[in-house]
């Protein structure tokens, strides 16, 4: 699974990354600049979501709460939806056509566990792009108000990052992207074929695990800082 990411960006730079992609947006989003080192479920972050033009950047809130959920308890658990079985879940299934997004990132974290004493974390990105983009899911529902909640959909970790973690975030650029945001019908199946991004993962402080620090230091930090 993704259990916690980072935005560090302006609306600009954002929106000039879609543009890269050939992909026109208009930003909704609250404020003109997003700084997120540790963010976790049930925060609110710009999420790409398709229009009839553009696409639009909006605040959403991650953990995705179905129309039918009578309350939000169970949002936290709704983060993360595997592309491999997306069709079958019934809270995701019916998303596919018209509630595709894009989530802008510049990274994220796992945690080893192959020590089941302690959880060794780890920030994981695509050194070759500022901002990454994942697939993912949105929707509204009475629970939430004017506020979308989103899904972000994981695969199978390619090679480089599996020794973190099996399961990764699904990042799409280029046609795969605009396929996600625009296509009629879900390509779902053409995403899991796409050319995949090459990620580096590098161990960092577990001042991460907690989610009241939230500083740039936690993407870099370097083990000679904190000890093996």
């Amino acid at each position: 699974m993704c259990g916690r990411f980072v935005t560090n960006f302006s609306m600009a730079e954002l929106i000039g990354a879609l543009e890269s992609q050939e992909v026109d947006a208009t930003s909704d989003f609250p404020s003109d600049e997003v700084h997120n080192f540790n963010g976790a479920p049930t925060q609110s972050f710009p999420v790409v979501i398709p229009g009839e033009a553009k696409a639009s950047i909006v605040v959403a809130r991650w953990g995705l709460v179905p129309r039918w959920m009578k309350d939000d308890k169970s949002a936290a658990r709704m983060i993360n939806a595997r592309i491999e079985t997306v069709r079958e879940k019934p809270s995701f299934k019916g998303l596919l056509s018209r509630h595709r997004c894009i989530v802008p990132m510049n990274g994220y974290y796992e945690w080893n566990r192959e020590d089941p004493k302690k959880k060794v974390p780890h920030y994981i990105h695509d050194a070759r792009a500022g901002l990454s983009f994942a697939a993912g899911l949105w929707t509204l529902s009475p629970v939430t108000g004017d506020t979308p909640t989103f899904t972000m959909l994981t695969e199978q970790a390619p090679p480089e990052v599996a020794h973190v973690h099996d399961r990764a975030p699904v990042l799409v650029s280029g046609e795969w992207l605009r396929d996600w945001l625009f296509d009629q019908d879900a390509p779902v199946e053409a995403v899991t074929e796409r050319q995949r991004h090459v990620l580096e993962a590098r161990r960092v402080s577990v001042r991460v695990n907690s989610v009241r620090n939230n500083d740039e230091k936690l993407v870099d930090e370097e083990i000679e800082l904190f000890g093996t």
